[in-house]
């Protein structure tokens, strides 16, 4: 796959966070903060997910799940990636 210039990444990058803007609502509310990490050359998005000391610690998806999800939630909103990872960054 050819690299991606900054251009392009960046683009990618605000697509990515305006499709999991309607995410954003509902992790919030269980104490959940949602943000784009970075895209990397090969098209993989690796977005953050803060925890803090409110978080409802039951509802929070498994990885792999809530990778899907969002990879679904992109290829909705014709944001072309290959992969999503999930970072979760604990009581930040």
């Amino acid at each position: 796959m050819a690299k991606l210039n900054d251009t392009t990444m960046s683009n990618i990058k605000g697509r990515v966070e305006e499709a999991i803007e309607p995410l954003k609502t509902g992790f919030e509310a269980d104490g959940l903060r949602l943000e784009v990490g970075k895209v990397v050359e090969e098209r993989l998005v690796t977005v953050n997910l803060y925890t803090s000391d409110t978080t409802c610690q039951e509802c929070l998806l498994p990885e792999s799940q809530m990778e899907a999800l969002i990879l679904h939630t992109l290829r909705k909103a014709g944001v072309e990636v290959e992969a999503v990872q999930v970072a979760l960054i604990r009581n930040a």
